[in-house]
């Protein structure tokens, strides 16, 4: 299970609206104790936030909902007018950015489960981009796997490769993938994009993913492209027998069960 926050600037013409949203995440490998992914059902205490980049404070709103599937979404639509949110001499609009957060707490019918949430836009996320230079890539093209040094932009990340296609589907494509090392007990929806760089026209190739990491080693990625192409020297994307990939972050969502 996940949790997001939305906003809607033109819901109602006149104020900003603000969103609490829980999908069900489901992980096929462990039960869960609050529902499963058919019928869910979870009752949330939750507070939602805007902060006042001047004063460094919150206009926060509380409320307590119960969220299923056919209701996914609670909030309050009439937070703040647009006018008022607008004005950069209010503090909520600084450098053309804003700030929103949200407590949640989470009670399942049998015994309370607390979690608190925290989402991180891109702007101030650590490290939003990563780059894996691999040199020598001809001496590991033949290998089933290869893993780039661990690096920390959400929590412990590293990227890998599949270089000589067999794992892809049709056993002939470069696969990435993004493994994420947490703890147990949290939960992690992540935006992300992975790309094999173009080191001369700068035409990337992109994969987007939005995914939910539940509180175990996991790894999402796709195939990006034919080992033919990759290799095809026109592409430029093995140049001077080095290749570079690229994980860009856009969204972390983490979620802390107390």
């Amino acid at each position: 299970m996940y949790r997001q926050l939305s906003f809607y600037p033109n819901k109602d013409k006149n104020y900003l609206s603000l969103y609490l949203t829980i999908i069900w995440c489901n992980d096929d490998d462990e039960s869960d104790d609050i529902a499963s992914s058919i019928g869910w059902e979870v009752n949330v205490n939750f507070t939602l936030f805007v902060y006042n980049q001047t004063k460094d404070n919150y206009l926060a709103f509380q409320g307590v909902r119960r969220f299923h599937e056919m209701k996914k979404e609670w909030g309050f639509e009439q937070i703040i007018s647009l006018e008022t949110f607008k004005d950069v001499h209010n503090g909520y609009v600084v450098n053309d950015s804003c700030v929103f957060g949200a407590e949640v707490f989470i009670i399942n019918q049998t015994a309370p489960i607390f979690a608190t949430l925290s989402v991180v836009q891109r702007r101030f996320i650590d490290n939003p981009i990563f780059r894996w230079e691999i040199k020598e890539f001809s001496k590991i093209m033949n290998k089933y796997e290869h893993n780039s040094q661990v690096f920390s932009s959400g929590g412990i990340e590293h990227l890998s490769i599949g270089p000589d296609g067999q794992r892809s589907i049709d056993g002939k494509s470069l696969t990435m993938f993004l493994m994420m090392e947490h703890l147990k007990e949290s939960t992690t929806y992540v935006e992300f994009c992975l790309r094999v760089i173009d080191q001369l026209n700068s035409k990337h190739k992109e994969f987007k993913v939005n995914k939910c990491y539940p509180g175990r080693n996991n790894g999402w990625g796709a195939s990006l492209m034919s080992l033919e192409d990759l290799h095809n020297n026109s592409n430029y994307y093995v140049v001077k027998d080095t290749l570079i990939l690229e994980v860009d972050f856009s969204l972390i969502s983490r979620t802390k069960f107390v």
